[in-house]
């Protein structure tokens, strides 16, 4: 298992092509964090490793990765318009809401803010800065606060079994 930036993922994908196809065979998984996963770097991770590697995208604030999303061979992207893959369902122990800036949950194909609940951290050594990004969870009483991200969202997305998707940003 390897952590990576997609940007690095792309940087050795381009060094495996002066080695034999399917190079790496201890390699299992990637993990992409950091950035967003552009739907090209996941078709040409597929088109380049062997059936057993495994590309997944994780999401979340620089303390922990909220969200998982496995890449599978021929994925694609819920809208064509966005270049980059989905960010994933809420890890087990964890909460992400899209939320209004009335905390309130915002329906299907609306933009809010992307709030998290479980693994935060104690606060930022700015205490204005914990106060306006570490907020009262009104929606589950074992996770008592909510980390915000700040800017506009993406897109929610609803899953057949109700899970919850969130689509990032190309």
């Amino acid at each position: 298992v390897v952590f990576l930036i997609p940007t690095q993922v792309d940087m050795l994908l381009g060094s495996l092509s002066q080695l034999p196809a399917k190079a790496l065979p201890a390699l299992r998984h990637v993990v992409c964090c950091g950035e967003p996963l552009k739907l090209q770097t996941v078709q040409n991770f597929h088109a380049r490793m062997a059936r057993h590697q495994q590309i997944h995208n994780v999401y979340g604030p620089t303390e922990a990765s909220m969200t998982w999303q496995p890449c599978l061979r021929g994925a694609t992207v819920p809208d064509a318009a966005r270049l980059s893959m989905p960010i994933g369902r809420a890890i087990d122990n964890t909460v992400v809401l899209l939320l209004d800036d009335d905390m309130r949950l915002v329906p299907d194909g609306i933009e809010g803010e992307i709030c998290f609940g479980g693994c935060l951290a104690a606060g930022y050594l700015q205490g204005s800065l914990t106060a306006q990004r570490f907020v009262p969870n009104p929606y589950a009483s074992h996770m008592a606060r909510l980390g915000s991200t700040g800017p506009p969202a993406p897109t929610l997305l609803r899953n057949a079994d109700s899970g919850v998707r969130l689509s990032a940003a190309s």
